[in-house]
């Protein structure tokens, strides 16, 4: 069964997100010649950052991938549901 994507869209800004969030985690680690402590910090925010991401993308690849997945599990991937939701 065919259907449409949109998600073409996002194609000509995807590698200037990846710049943009790569220099944000490079800020984030902080210069080389900082202290040993801020560039610990700095690792550990990024490392957090990055964990979270990959759960993120391993929790939502079902619906990525266009898998069957049943309603109960869809309906706990919907986070926000104001009202009806927008959904």
């Amino acid at each position: 069964m065919s259907r449409t994507k949109f998600y073409y869209y996002a194609l000509e800004f995807e590698p200037f997100l990846i710049l943009a969030i790569v220099l944000c985690l490079g800020l984030a680690l902080g210069p080389a010649t900082a202290g040993a402590v801020r560039r610990s910090v700095g690792a550990g925010l990024v490392g957090a950052y990055l964990l979270v991401v990959l759960i993120m993308f391993w929790y939502f690849y079902p619906i990525l991938a266009a898998g069957i997945i049943s309603y109960q599990d869809w309906w706990s991937h919907i986070w926000y549901r104001a009202g009806n939701g927008w959904v």
